[in-house]
């Protein structure tokens, strides 16, 4: 997973403000008019920032973005992450579990003397 954070060299508590500062900073540096070679680099920046300047994507974006670092913390730690759909049986119990049950299994050989 791309992390648009580090594409605009901005900290994850960064303002809009910040953001669009960050983004006309990397956009200028990297704009294929003023730069020969590829339009990789300016095609990254703009995806960053259409991600983070949007609210409700950049809130999609974040939480995918920590499940993902949960999962290399528990990959690390010899488990493995499996989230799971389930459908809660009352509506308040959907808001409190995000409707996402996790289960764990050990990745780690056992061996036998």
């Amino acid at each position: 997973m791309k992390n648009y954070y580090k594409i605009l060299d901005i900290n994850e508590n960064a303002s809009q403000k910040e953001i669009k500062k960050a983004y006309r900073q990397m956009a200028l540096k990297y704009h294929p008019d003023k730069n020969s070679g590829t339009n990789d680099n300016f095609l990254e920046i703009q995806e960053s920032y259409d991600i983070l300047s949007n609210l409700t994507k950049k809130q999609k974006y974040d939480l995918k973005l920590k499940e993902e670092r949960e999962k290399q913390i528990v990959r690390k730690s010899g488990l493995e992450v499996r989230i799971i759909n389930m459908k809660p049986k009352y509506s308040n119990l959907r808001a409190e579990t995000g409707n996402l049950k996790v289960k764990y299994v050990n990745l780690k050989p056992k061996y036998r003397n």
